[in-house]
C-alpha cells in the first residue's frame, strides 16, 4: 500500500447513507472519514485516527479491508512532511468526544435552508456544504476530525467556517485541494470520477 501519513480515507455507506447524502451536492456515497497515520511494515498495515461513537480513537486501516473506500491525498508539494507533522499533532484530540448533537444541528439547518429555498427560489435543490452553519466545539464527528488534523498545519481541506460534511471533500477534490491515490470499489459511484480520469489524468 503506497499510502503516507495524513492521507484521508472516505468509506462508503449503505442505502440509508446514500439516501441521506442525496440532500447535498456534490454527490457522494462516502460517509465515514479517517486519517492514515504511520505505516506498520511488519503487518502490511497503517495506523489510523478516526472519530467514532466512543470518541477519537487510534486503529488500523485493515479494519476496513472489506469496505469500499477512496484514499485522498492533500495536493501539496510537501504533503508527506506536513502529513507526518499533522498526525503527530493529532494526539491533542485524543480525549475529545463524539459530537452526537451535530446531527441535530444539521437536521435543523437543512430544514431551515429548505424553507428559505421554497420562499426565495420556489424550488428545492441539493444543498452545498458552504450553506450549512458550522457549530464548532470540543467534540468531533469523523468528517470534522479529518479536516482538523490538516488544519493544524495550515492546510484545511474544507475552508474555515464551512461544515465538514462528506460533500465538502468531493468539492475539495474538484477544486484540486485533494487528489485520489487509491480506491476500492466503484469510484464513479463514490465520488463521480471515472476510471479513465483516474488512470489517465491522475486525479
Amino acid at each position: 500500500m503506497s499510502y503516507q501519513p495524513g492521507d484521508i480515507v472516505g468509506v462508503a455507506g449503505g442505502l440509508f447513507v446514500r439516501a441521506a447524502c442525496r440532500i447535498f451536492t456534490p454527490r457522494t456515497t462516502l460517509y465515514h472519514y479517517l486519517v492514515i497515520g504511520e505505516e506498520i511494515p511488519e503487518e502490511d498495515d497503517h495506523m489510523i485516527f478516526e472519530a467514532i461513537a466512543s470518541g477519537v480513537r487510534v486503529g488500523r486501516l485493515s479494519w476496513y479491508n472489506n469496505d469500499q473506500y477512496v484514499v485522498f491525498r492533500v495536493n501539496h508539494p510537501e504533503s508527506f512532511t506536513l502529513g507526518r507533522t499533522a498526525c503527530r499533532l493529532a494526539s491533542q484530540f485524543g480525549r475529545w468526544g463524539y459530537d452526537f448533537a451535530v446531527y441535530l444541528y444539521i437536521l435543523y439547518d437543512v430544514c431551515a435552508i429548505y424553507t428559505k429555498m421554497l420562499f426565495r427560489e420556489r424550488r428545492l435543490r441539493r444543498i452545498r456544504p458552504a450553506e450549512l452553519p458550522y457549530h464548532e466545539n470540543h467534540r468531533f464527528i469523523c468528517t470534522e476530525l479529518a479536516n482538523a488534523v490538516w488544519a493544524q498545519v495550515g492546510q484545511p481541506v474544507i475552508p474555515k467556517g464551512v461544515m465538514p460534511v462528506p460533500a465538502g471533500y468531493v468539492e475539495a477534490l474538484q477544486a484540486g485541494r485533494l487528489k485520489i491515490v487509491g480506491f476500492q470499489g466503484d469510484l464513479f459511484e463514490m465520488v463521480g470520477v471515472t476510471l479513465p480520469q483516474f488512470y489517465q489524468f491522475k486525479v
